[in-house]
């Protein structure tokens, strides 16, 4: 099994980069919740296209919520 990140979604050189067209209503908020073996912290952020992540040393993957609807997996930080 292939997993393929989503088109409106690509992470690259430590940046979130978000196409949020296809949303039928506008996105007000952006969450993520980065994963490091101490635990899960969040991050509430703007909703713009090319967000910058910011992750501590220990973290090694997070999540993103739009508009508090999670996407149910784990991204693997770079």
């Amino acid at each position: 099994m292939e997993l393929q990140e989503p088109e409106w979604l690509v992470i690259s050189e430590g940046e979130l980069l978000l196409d949020l067209e296809w949303a039928s209503e506008p996105i007000r908020t952006l969450r993520l919740a980065y994963r490091s073996d101490e635990g899960i912290r969040f991050e509430e952020k703007a909703p713009v296209p090319r967000l910058a992540l910011t992750p501590q040393p220990g973290d090694h993957g997070f999540m993103i919520a739009l508009d508090n609807r999670w996407i149910a997996r784990w991204f693997e930080l770079p």
